[in-house]
């Protein structure tokens, strides 16, 4: 009997499992959303401007609803409080409204920037809020104005001094390598040649694995970039993080190390005893 009714129960599951299987397959038809077009900056909520005094220069910001648009819609938008940046006086918008054609998901604003107005060294932000069918998710979109200075890699030779977040300051001596790439010899006060990867399309800087120093203990110690850095062409500073490392582990990782090039040849004495340097 009880064999029995272990084969019905058995039964009973797989019946159940069957019905539950078709009916998960009916729901996985495409689902059609027909409430109201919302609009949101979904794919991206941040970007960088860098604003230049050349003719039609202007940053696009792209918005989105969440269903084709059944006729031409507008939507609103405000500069909002938050903005360090003064509309009219910073920046232009082409436009404080957003259309989105029929048929389509996407539309735009335009954001002008002014040159003559814009500090050499500094980042104002524009906060941009979409006011009318917003939706409560991305709905604020943020732009950073940076004056734009060209890349001008002679310029970043020199001496500079690093600020890490984990040492004193010290001094690291940079000069011009292959095509956009820095070599820096110093860096935590060691005699090796290490290769700054330099993006001047993206401002951005980057240190690939490389030799830094040779350990009595661990052997072959390692520096390399977490993630990008970033550098500045109105002060030739650099904004690096990486990490020094061996097989057996890691060392420290510098999450930032700001780099400020020295006026005069100023030499910091920075002197990091590798004999007491140990794994964390």
């Amino acid at each position: 009997m009880k064999n029995i009714n272990k084969h019905i129960i058995t039964l009973s599951l797989l019946f159940a499992t069957a019905l539950l299987f078709n009916a998960c397959e009916e729901d996985s038809s495409d689902f059609e959303y027909n409430g109201e077009a919302l609009v949101s900056f979904a794919v991206e909520t941040q970007g960088i401007y860098y604003v230049t005094d050349a003719e039609g220069n202007a940053d696009t910001i792209k918005a989105y609803i969440n269903k084709p648009a059944s006729k031409d819609l507008t939507f609103s938008v405000i500069v909002d409080e938050s903005s360090t940046a003064v509309e009219g006086t910073d920046f232009n918008l082409e436009s404080n409204t957003i259309t989105i054609k029929k048929g389509e998901v996407e539309g735009i604003i335009v954001v002008k920037g002014i040159y003559s107005a814009l500090p050499d060294c500094a980042t104002k932000v524009v906060n941009l809020k979409l006011t009318s069918d917003a939706a409560e998710y991305d709905n604020i979109y943020s732009l950073s104005l940076n004056k734009f200075f060209p890349f001008v890699i002679t310029d970043f030779e020199g001496s500079f001094t690093v600020n890490d977040d984990t040492d004193d300051p010290y001094n690291v001596s940079v000069t011009i390598g292959e095509g956009n790439n820095l070599t820096a010899n110093g860096i935590w006060g060691m005699d090796a040649d290490i290769t700054l990867e330099m993006d001047p399309d993206n401002f951005s800087v980057n240190i690939a694995e490389q030799l830094l120093f040779e350990h009595s203990t661990y052997g072959n110690v390692y520096i390399k970039s977490n993630s990008a850095g970033s550098f500045k062409s109105c002060d030739n500073s650099l904004d690096l993080n990486f990490k020094v490392y061996a097989d057996a582990g890691t060392f420290q990782n510098v999450t930032s190390s700001v780099w400020t090039k020295n006026s005069k040849s100023e030499v910091i004495t920075f002197n990091k005893d590798i004999k007491t340097l140990k794994i964390q």
